[in-house]
């Protein structure tokens, strides 16, 4: 809830808008504030490269701190080829990943784009077993990082509750053939997927069937 109006109110500011890992050290920080001194002088000189007023963080294969610029348009085009790829109109998402990271920020633009829901859960409470509950109708989707899914498939209640999605997500990480296995056994609508912080979305993902 605190990123989302902190967001909302940055965007309403107009300009530059980045997006940082609460959990960066002052090395990180510095690199940040850096490369938001750059990004000021370049829209200030009006610069054909000033395209794109959101900055969302990539560590990149050289683990320095990268940002990639996107704007309504490329949010839009991919939260569209989404839509259009798993045949919804509208979608409703939980949300467990964090909202500076594109995973965790592109589930919940998909609902904001569409009109859908979109439901903060806490993982820790989440992994107790305490799962929300799911409307009967609608299209429901949630993204998890393969250990996530190794500790959900080992509560009965969640895998349960992991049934009701129209697509679970999994990314972020390698996907091991025993945990894929699991999950087909236990009837869950797995979507192996890859993602690039450079398009906010996914590049490649499998349907459910």
């Amino acid at each position: 809830g605190a990123f989302m109006a902190a967001f909302a109110a940055a965007v309403g500011e107009g300009g530059p808008v980045f997006l940082a890992d609460p959990h960066w050290g002052e090395p990180e920080r510095v690199a940040l504030r850096r490369l938001m001194a750059q990004r000021a002088s370049a829209v200030a000189a009006g610069a054909a490269a000033a395209r794109g007023w959101l900055m969302i963080p990539s560590g990149g294969s050289s683990g320095e701190i990268k940002f990639a610029r996107h704007d309504e348009d490329t949010l839009s085009a991919a939260v569209l080829g989404f839509a259009r790829h798993f045949g919804t109109q509208q979608v409703n998402a939980i949300g467990l990943l964090p909202l500076h990271h594109v995973s965790g920020l592109m589930a919940w633009m998909r609902c904001v784009l569409t009109g859908g829901s979109y439901r903060p859960w806490d993982w820790k409470r989440l992994e107790r077993g305490d799962a929300p509950r799911l409307p009967v109708d609608g299209d429901w989707f949630l993204s998890l990082v393969p250990t996530q899914l190794q500790r959900l498939l080992a509560q009965p209640e969640l895998i349960v509750w992991l049934r009701q999605f129209r697509a679970i997500f999994l990314g972020g990480g390698p996907t091991w053939p025993e945990l894929s296995d699991v999950a087909a056994q236990a009837g869950l609508p797995l979507v192996l997927s890859y993602g690039m912080t450079e398009t906010a979305a996914m590049v490649a993902a499998q349907r459910p069937d």
